[in-house]
């Protein structure tokens, strides 16, 4: 008795600090000063400000700068009625407003990526700026929703999302998710309709910005059960006005599977069983590099989860644990139950990625939206630690706060220097991961590009020693012994290559360019023909399928040809 008599009061003072505003409050905009928004908007906008001259990385040449789709704004009408998302090494989807903004970018500045990068940092802040209005909607305390903002502006784990210009497709449709979210529970607290069309109007924006805002209709439904405690009974009154966001989205579906024959890409790999676990390591990885953004990098050793391991069951542990959370407490608090739940709501679209493919199933940009789940709890917990008075144990605690803050600004900046090139970005990745063979592959590509053929052969020639399987790796350095004039080791490096990589599309290319060279016609007829039936899908083949054929084309009109191959060393 004694002992339940002494926890209770702690959970009620707990609770008390969870408290949640229901109805909301009255009025939409938070009691923050304007110098604290000017702190907000001069910090995220002093850390960020570094990002501005690093250049383009990765699907950013794909989807901008070697993308036709982008080069007019006239073609911005077209993104909506048609499947333009990238050049034709991108996967097709439908994602128009986001392609509006490349487009009126490269009208901008064309390819000096500064321009890009404004816009990805003014996003940034409104996105800060929308949690704490959110979060103001929620608590009705305005220490607590500055903070949440300012944690959610200046946390390390943003910068995948503001410094890879193609990341842009999460900072967009999380600030228009985050706004539907805002105006739905402005509709709640007035009962106004047109403000319910408003949240409609955002919502169609974040679905025309990715496909992933397909959650929010979850969330507009957890806020109602969990925070404004809707139930059965009153269903038929408090469901109605979520009738316009499912018919949204249904449009949606509907309309991407005019344009592109299906909902989601065909399922190539895994099965029920990868995907539950997969997710459930996605949901634990994305908490923890959000509660601590220690050892981030643009390349993770993240495939797919086929059989239980021990830290499986500990994802699955993590995902159980947030729903209990959600069942156990939405009565008494609420504001984390919601917060819970709005946390691996928003990575369900993650879910089906084991289906599709088994490369790059986490990224830290994709867990934007999802972390204002987390602001959601901090800005309360950092409202309670800053205290009231003036005491020394009150500005100690303060202080301690403020050197948090600027330890994490002072991690963005450094963060934002890898960022500044290819090199600098892949040997970042090769430095904390050194058994990560796509990073050897993209350090080398990085010297390539430079012109650093020597650089380059180092780095392949030292990930071989490691790698000796590896088909991409053997590939690359054919390529440079090829340039250079060393066509007998070229050749082995790309028999290597077909050796160790069957179905790699590219060898075949490269090797049939010797073989044609050297007078060879049957044997490089059988290397292009190889090569077209492989390379429809695989990334980087698209602009030499044309070659390949006209090259064929060629041959066949030819006559004579040596009867035996060169003998060319492995």
């Amino acid at each position: 008795m004694r002992r339940g008599s002494t926890v209770t009061p702690r959970l009620e003072v707990w609770s008390a600090r969870f408290s949640v505003a229901d109805p909301p409050p009255a009025c939409w905009r938070p009691p923050v000063p304007g110098w604290a928004w000017g702190l907000l908007i001069a910090s995220t906008i002093l850390v960020y400000a570094n990002s501005l001259p690093n250049g383009f990385h990765y699907d950013d040449l794909s989807m901008i700068v070697n993308n036709p789709a982008v080069y007019s704004v006239e073609s911005i009408p077209s993104h909506f009625v048609s499947v333009t998302l990238g050049n034709a090494e991108e996967t097709p989807s439908y994602r128009p407003l986001l392609m509006a903004t490349y487009a009126l970018n490269y009208a901008w500045g064309r390819t000096d990526p500064r321009g890009y990068h404004v816009v990805n940092i003014v996003l940034h802040l409104i996105g800060a700026c929308v949690v704490i209005l959110l979060v103001w909607q929620l608590t009705a305390n305005g220490l607590a929703a500055y903070g949440a903002g300012l944690w959610f502006a200046l946390n390390p784990v943003q910068t995948e999302a503001v410094n890879y210009i193609t990341a842009r497709s999460s900072l967009l449709y999380a600030v228009l998710s985050l706004t539907t979210v805002i105006l739905f529970i402005r509709f709640r607290r007035a009962q106004t309709w047109w403000m319910l069309g408003a949240a409609s109007l955002a919502y169609a924006g974040a679905l025309l910005s990715k496909e992933a805002a397909a959650v929010v209709p979850a969330l507009l439904v957890g806020y109602d059960v969990i925070v404004r405690r809707c139930g059965w009974r009153d269903m038929g009154a408090w469901v109605r006005p979520h009738a316009p966001f499912v018919l949204l989205t249904l449009a949606l579906v509907g309309f991407r599977r005019a344009l592109m024959g299906s909902v989601i890409p065909p399922a190539y790999h895994g099965d029920l069983a990868t995907v539950i676990p997969t997710f459930a390591a996605i949901v634990a990885k994305t908490l923890r590099d959000q509660l601590a953004p220690i050892g981030l990098s643009a390349s993770h050793a993240f495939g797919p989860i086929r059989s239980l391991t021990p830290d499986a069951l500990v994802a699955l542990g993590v995902v159980a644990g947030l729903g209990a959370v959600v069942m156990l407490l939405r009565r008494r608090v609420p504001l984390v139950a919601f917060a819970a739940w709005w946390f691996p709501v928003c990575l369900l679209p993650l879910a089906i990625l084991p289906l599709i493919t088994s490369l790059a199933l986490y990224q830290e940009n994709r867990g934007y939206l999802s972390a204002v789940g987390v602001a959601m709890l901090g800005g309360p917990l950092m409202a309670w630690w800053w205290g009231a008075g003036a005491t020394r144990a009150v500005l100690l605690r303060r202080g301690l706060l403020v050197v948090v803050f600027v330890i994490m600004a002072v991690a963005v900046v450094q963060r934002n220097l890898v960022w500044w090139d290819d090199l600098t970005l892949w040997t970042d990745v090769l430095n904390k991961a050194p058994g990560n063979q796509a990073a050897y592959v993209n350090v080398g590509a990085a010297y390539q590009a430079r012109g650093d053929l020597d650089g380059a052969a180092k780095v392949y020639r030292r990930a071989l020693e490691r790698f000796p399987n590896n088909g991409i790796l053997h590939n690359n350095l054919g390529v440079i012994y090829r340039s250079q004039g060393d066509l007998n080791r070229a050749a082995g490096e790309f028999q290597a290559a077909i050796r160790a990589s069957p179905r790699f599309a590219m060898p075949y290319y490269n090797f049939g360019l010797i073989l044609q060279g050297s007078g060879y016609r049957e044997e490089a007829i059988a290397a292009y023909q190889r090569f077209l039936e492989l390379a429809p899908g695989q990334q980087g083949t698209p602009a030499n399928i044309p070659k390949a054929r006209q090259r064929l084309n060629e041959l066949r009109g030819t006559a004579g040809q040596p009867t035996e191959a060169p003998a060319l060393s492995n």
